[in-house]
């Protein structure tokens, strides 16, 4: 494997679009999930970005982690639930060479470390945003306690935590239903144009055109169409 990711530039947009979390096997990711109470003055499609970009920052502030290792930002809303969950995935320390210098610290804190700083802030009430109301406001938006979760147990935090959290997945079509689906149409379609023809040839009958019809002059009768 080859890391890269030290003095990278901490540009947000830059940070965004550059995704190294393929770069780490499973059991060096923690994917983690923080709730938060959705408010009426709260307008999450208008401020998402600021509100992700804010949160990215308290994030780095809290669990002591270079911004390069904070990746796959989300937020998921639940109207029904009153609430709305920011989520990010932590990669572990990188490798550095020996001998060398002792790289920052932020570079080199353990997932489970990052983790255990943000559930006690969290679960202290310690945990607050800063956003944008409708009324082009400032709000605060404080962490509900114990809302921290890990997605994915595969990063060594408590599988437990998987309970506290769904995601639920809508089957869709599978290959075969989607071919039966293309030839039913065609079929409906040979079937529609067959109805057409009849109709349109047995009125042109009824007209007193001439209705002969041969793989020679496929076209005879048809002249009168429209007069």
């Amino acid at each position: 494997q080859t890391y890269n990711i030290h003095d990278f530039t901490n540009n947000v947009e830059e940070v965004q679009q550059f995704d190294i979390t393929q770069c780490y096997r499973n059991e060096e990711k923690m994917r983690l999930a923080i709730s938060f109470p959705l408010t009426s003055e709260l307008d999450i499609n208008a401020s998402r970005a600021l509100l992700e970009r804010v949160a990215k920052m308290f994030i780095l502030a809290t669990a002591m982690v270079a911004p390069i290792r904070i990746q796959q930002f989300e937020t998921m809303v639940y109207e029904g639930e009153g609430k709305f969950d920011i989520l990010f995935t932590i990669v572990a320390p990188p490798p550095f060479p020996e001998g060398g210098d002792p790289p920052p610290p932020e570079y080199i804190t353990l997932n489970k470390d990052a983790k255990a700083a943000l559930q006690k802030q969290i679960d202290a009430n310690n945990f607050t945003l800063v956003d944008i109301g409708h009324q082009d406001n400032l709000i605060t938006i404080t962490a509900i306690a114990g809302s921290l979760v890990e997605v994915d147990p595969s990063g060594g935090g408590n599988p437990n935590d998987i309970d506290k959290f769904s995601v639920t997945y809508h089957k869709g079509y599978s290959s075969g239903s989607m071919a039966g689906l293309a030839f039913g149409m065609i079929f409906l379609g040979i079937l529609v144009g067959t109805a057409i023809y009849w109709v349109f040839f047995r009125n042109k009958v009824r007209a007193g055109l001439p209705a002969s019809r041969s793989f020679e002059n496929p076209l005879a009768g048809l002249s009168n169409i429209g007069k």
